[in-house]
């Protein structure tokens, strides 16, 4: 996906990008404003993505203005050509902007661009409704509509368009990511699941993505099993990435395996000692999923001590939850185990190996 997709309203125009749920639908069988059907055309666009590519952005600007006038319902050199022009600055950009001022074709990829170019969101909205009621097949203009929706604050409204979206382009990659985390917003977990799984089917390599589909099915949905195979996904990209890491530990104590998820746990923080939440859950697991009778507490309430008492000397508050476990959740179990198993010194320090 375009990074400059998520920045700005101008860009609010800007580009699209496991088992279950739907398939990803075809294609229309014509679809003019994403197909060059001029061969030679097409091999100007490439040459042009391929400099994009290698970071020769000043390279591919003549190539995409070739692109744009040969092929003016193509939007994906439209959007390429005004991205790189306002990238590039002074003459390039001042040149692209004169070029879409003096175009007056009843092309919808023309008036598009030109939306793209106004000044405020208001009217970009404007101009946008204007082409989805000249042109309702033109499925970019409630992509737009949807993105300034939802930068709005109207999630609702923009759930709305994006579905548009989809009921003309059902493989709009972006459309689907972009109602996936409407749809979360919305709190419509199970909906936003399908989409995350239909992007990523057109999208596999994004791990940003990937990581909020993980997210979304342990801590929300309580799907660890299909997380799993996403998690070594990442892990088989970095096995040191700590996020995903976590993630696989969670999904682990989420499928019924404290003791896998434990050793997982203390693997994170041999790696990473300062890993607050790592510890935190460790104590969480040797308090409630291991000591489930008497027994259980006078041989793990001791080392669940010991990890709480590790958390709370690490722990650096950045979220409300986190000042909550330290002010409250944590020294309350504190307080249980000291009544349960007598107090400990607490001039002492705690390491990880008496987690173990």
């Amino acid at each position: 996906m375009d990074i400059l997709a998520r920045s700005g309203w101008l860009i609010c125009l800007g580009l699209s990008a496991c088992a279950g749920g739907p398939v990803i639908a075809p294609p229309p069988a014509v679809d003019p404003w994403d197909t060059l059907a001029d061969p030679a055309v097409a091999a100007v666009w490439t040459a042009a993505s391929s400099a994009i590519q290698a970071g020769r952005d000043a390279e591919a600007l003549p190539l995409l203005r070739q692109v744009v006038e040969r092929a003016p319902a193509f939007v994906p050199a439209h959007l390429r050509y005004q991205d790189i022009a306002l990238g590039l600055g002074g003459d390039a950009a001042t040149a692209m902007r004169t070029f879409y001022r003096e175009r007056h074709e009843q092309e919808p990829a023309i008036a598009y661009a030109q939306a793209r170019l106004l000044t405020t969101p208001f009217e970009q909205f404007e101009a946008v409704r204007r082409i989805q009621n000249k042109h309702p097949a033109f499925p970019w203009a409630p992509l737009s509509i949807a993105r300034l929706q939802r930068a709005r604050g109207q999630s609702g409204d923009a759930a709305a368009a994006y579905r548009q979206v989809l009921a003309l382009r059902g493989d709009q990659l972006d459309a689907h990511l972009e109602l996936a985390e409407t749809l979360i917003e919305l709190g419509l977990d199970a909906e936003a699941a399908t989409h995350y799984q239909n992007y990523l089917r057109g999208a596999p390599q994004d791990a940003v993505a990937m990581r909020a589909y993980v997210a979304l099915l342990v801590y929300r949905l309580g799907r660890p099993a299909e997380a799993m195979p996403w998690i070594e996904r990442l892990l088989a990209r970095d096995p040191r990435d700590e996020g995903a890491l976590m993630d696989r530990a969670a999904a682990t104590w989420r499928r019924g395996q404290p003791r896998e998820a434990l050793a997982a746990y203390l693997q994170i923080l041999e790696q990473r000692p300062a890993n607050a939440r790592a510890a935190l859950n460790i104590g969480y697991l040797y308090y409630d999923a291991l000591a489930t009778d008497a027994a259980g507490k006078q041989t793990y309430w001791p080392k669940a001590r010991a990890a709480f008492r590790l958390y709370l000397q690490i722990v650096r508050p950045q979220e409300g939850m986190d000042h909550l476990e330290q002010q409250l959740a944590v020294p309350f179990r504190l307080q249980e185990i000291a009544r349960e198993i007598g107090a400990e010194d607490p001039a002492r320090v705690v390491t990880v190996q008496d987690l173990r």
